[in-house]
């Protein structure tokens, strides 16, 4: 199972990424531009339901950065009574880059 260091670590290069998908049908398209902020890290993750925690009440930027130098460990996260409901987003969310990328057309 992957954690949320895994889930930063993968969320870095997207922070300076920003997709532009064009969606269209019958001669109309509408365009979709996604950027990444540190903060929408911390909401993809689900900290926020992480009530238990409150280190992780403040600013969501200061959180990721916390995280990633190891001021917020993963065992102070996962030890919450919380984490249950967060660990498949946790899972998954290191994917996200590969899976905005894939174009399976």
């Amino acid at each position: 199972m992957r954690n949320v260091l895994d889930c930063i670590n993968a969320f870095i290069p997207l922070l300076s990424t920003e997709y532009e998908l064009v969606l269209g049908r019958k001669g109309v398209s509408v365009t979709l531009k996604i950027s990444f902020d540190k903060k929408d890290c911390f909401h993809l993750m689900g900290l926020q339901y992480l009530a238990d925690r409150l280190e992780l009440s403040r600013d969501r930027g200061k959180v990721f950065d916390e995280i990633s130098d190891g001021t917020i460990t993963i065992e102070k996260i996962e030890s919450s009574d919380f984490y249950n409901k967060i660990e498949q987003r946790v899972h998954f969310l290191p994917l996200l880059e590969q899976m905005i990328d894939r174009n399976p057309h």
